[in-house]
C-alpha cells in the first residue's frame, strides 16, 4: 500500500514529473491500477498533494535549504521526529520513499493525531502561499482519483 501511494502520483501526472535518478523505483501503470482498487483517503490525498508540491514525486530531489526527498524534509524536521518519537532516522532516510512516509506520518501521529489537513500543511510549511498551493494540488489529486477509479472500472468490465 505504501509503495502504491508514493509511486502513483508520477503516474497521474504522466510526463510532468522528472524521471527518478535511481532505477530502484519502477512505476507500472497496470500494476498500480490493479493493486489498489479502493479509493484514497483524504489523508493519502493530502500527502500526495504535498509530495507533488514539494518534489513532483521524485524521491531523489534535493532542495536549496538541505531539504530532500518526496516531502523535501529538512534535517531539523527529521531531528524533531526523532526527539518526539524516540526514533533514530537520519536525513538520508528522507530519500527512501518508505522511510519518508514513515517520518511524515510519525510527525503527525504526535503533532496532528486527528490528521487535520490544514494543520498538516502548516506543520510542513508555514510560508504564506503554501496552504493555497497544496490545496490546489489536493483538488487536482481528488479529480485524478475519480479518473483512476473510472479506469479501474473500465479494466474490470
Amino acid at each position: 500500500m505504501k509503495k502504491i501511494l508514493v509511486l502513483f502520483l508520477p503516474l497521474m501526472m504522466m510526463g510532468c514529473a522528472p524521471e527518478p535518478e535511481q532505477p530502484d523505483y519502477h512505476w507500472s501503470a497496470v500494476e498500480l491500477l490493479r493493486e489498489q482498487r479502493g479509493g484514497l483517503t483524504d489523508w493519502q490525498k493530502l500527502q500526495m498533494a504535498i509530495i507533488w508540491t514539494e518534489s513532483k514525486g521524485n524521491p531523489n530531489v534535493t532542495g536549496s535549504h538541505q531539504d530532500g526527498g518526496l516531502y523535501q524534509m529538512t534535517p531539523i524536521f527529521v531531528e524533531e521526529v526523532n526527539r518526539i518519537a524516540g526514533t533514530s532516522y537520519t536525513h538520508e532516510d528522507v530519500y527512501d520513499p518508505d522511510k519518508a512516509i514513515e517520518i511524515f506520518n510519525t510527525m503527525h501521529l504526535f503533532k496532528n493525531p486527528d490528521r487535520n489537513l490544514e494543520q498538516a500543511i502548516r506543520i510542513h510549511n508555514k510560508s504564506a502561499g503554501y496552504l493555497n498551493t497544496v490545496m490546489r494540488n489536493y483538488e487536482l489529486i481528488e479529480r485524478m482519483e475519480i479518473v483512476r477509479q473510472k479506469l479501474i472500472e473500465y479494466e474490470h468490465d
